[in-house]
């Protein structure tokens, strides 16, 4: 372009996109196929769930009923971890926020708790902890394990009780203590719902599962280091 005593350069880029679009387009068919594997997953264990339930409901022996109740329990566990998935907007993003998940939990366990009162205190300490879909099932099922086992035997004998769920951030690791005020145990025994938390622990979160003596109650500790797959920020 030129004018009166002046001119000017005139600088065209000519960009095939093609390929660009073609990743984008990708991309997108990658999200909606997460998605739809995410809602797969969960109605598979909503099905599970439902005939779980229809087996209890024709005919099942009373001594086998507490032990169906549990299975329904971690069902719905690990079914937590992807219905928090899926309330996000991106696809692409399975991180799940573990107070999140707990509170979810423990909630609905408590509820189903028809002929007992339980104060359910969460304490997050001002912590946010996010990790992976993998590792969120594994905590929602540990848990799911601690709070049903003082459900189930802290307050023997008795019509209310607390249950005190907190989360401490000590420098690389996270801490999940779960304590009750209930009658304790003098000589915690090996159980189904005992040997699921250890091996979850030890081989999923690379962490360690303890119990704290103390006069009253009983006191269970999780620690687990925090990585590439656990994240944890101050809110």
């Amino acid at each position: 372009m030129h004018e009166k005593n002046k001119s000017q350069e005139t600088l065209l880029i000519v960009q095939d996109i093609t390929e660009l679009r073609t990743k984008e387009k990708e991309l997108m068919m990658k999200s909606v196929v997460i998605k739809e594997i995410h809602h797969r997953v969960k109605n598979n264990l909503q099905t599970v769930a439902s005939l779980i339930r229809l087996q209890m409901r024709n005919g099942m022996p009373v001594e086998n009923r507490s032990a169906f109740e549990e299975t329904l329990n971690r069902i719905y566990s690990i079914s937590s971890v992807y219905e928090i998935i899926l309330t996000k907007e991106d696809a692409d993003d399975d991180d799940v926020n573990i107070i999140n998940l707990t509170r979810k939990i423990c909630s609905t366990m408590v509820l189903n708790e028809y002929n007992l009162k339980v104060d359910l205190i969460i304490e997050p300490n001002n912590n946010k902890i996010i990790t992976t879909s993998k590792k969120a099932v594994s905590m929602a099922l540990i848990i799911n394990e601690l709070i049903q086992n003082s459900l189930k035997h802290a307050f023997q004998g008795k019509e209310e009780g607390i249950i005190d769920v907190e989360f401490i951030v000590d420098h690389d690791f996270v801490e999940l203590h779960v304590s009750d005020n209930g009658v304790g145990m003098k000589n915690p025994q090996t159980s189904l719902g005992t040997e699921i938390i250890h091996n979850l622990v030890t081989n999923d979160l690379n962490g360690e599962f303890l119990y704290v003596p103390r006069e009253v109650g009983t006191h269970a500790v999780i620690s687990f280091p925090v990585g590439a797959e656990v994240e944890t920020f101050d809110e």
